[in-house]
């Protein structure tokens, strides 16, 4: 009795050990997502892509949030409004472009416009502190309708941060 007291005892104090020690900046629920989907971080920062709606005028819009429940500030995209890219060969912390995640079956970069992209750049741009949020509308042109899309996301720090990506198709 005492010794599966103990036993037990010490698989908790582990399951403790492991829990405190998680990397903060690692994703909670996976890397890829789809529309409406949240990358959740350990350390409290989430973001989230609404599923896409087509206007009218044929063009798209969805938004990124970006709510920080972290301990510290964070920046979305880094120190400069080059953050953001529709490319897929790129680094940046944000790219909206067309094609699936990893590029063998990519669509070429000209498939879509990403209209606004210097305008969430400037939104993005300024720190979050903890508890705050922004939410940026992200306007797509010039696609056509069964486009694939990926968004990639990959909230700067001072370490690395886990990436995560959200794929839907245009409808």
């Amino acid at each position: 009795m005492v010794l599966t007291s103990l036993v037990l005892l010490g698989i908790a104090a582990l399951a403790w050990v492991v829990e405190s020690v998680k990397d903060p900046r690692r994703l909670e629920n996976g890397s890829s997502l789809g529309p409406g989907g949240t990358a959740e971080y350990a350390d409290g920062l989430s973001v989230t892509v609404s599923a896409p709606s087509r206007e009218p005028d044929g063009s798209y819009r969805f938004t990124i949030t970006y709510d920080n429940d972290a301990d510290e500030p964070i920046s979305p995209i880094g120190g400069s409004e080059d953050g953001v890219s529709q490319y897929e060969i790129s680094h940046d912390p944000l790219i909206v472009r067309a094609g699936k995640r990893y590029g063998a079956d990519a669509a070429a970069p000209g498939d879509l416009n990403w209209a606004n992209d210097e305008q969430v750049a400037r939104k993005l741009l300024p720190s979050l502190e903890e508890g705050e949020s922004v939410t940026v509308p992200i306007h797509i042109t010039d696609a056509k309708r069964g486009t694939p899309v990926t968004v990639e996301v990959e909230p700067q720090s001072a370490g690395y941060r886990e990436g995560a990506n959200w794929e839907f198709t245009l409808d």
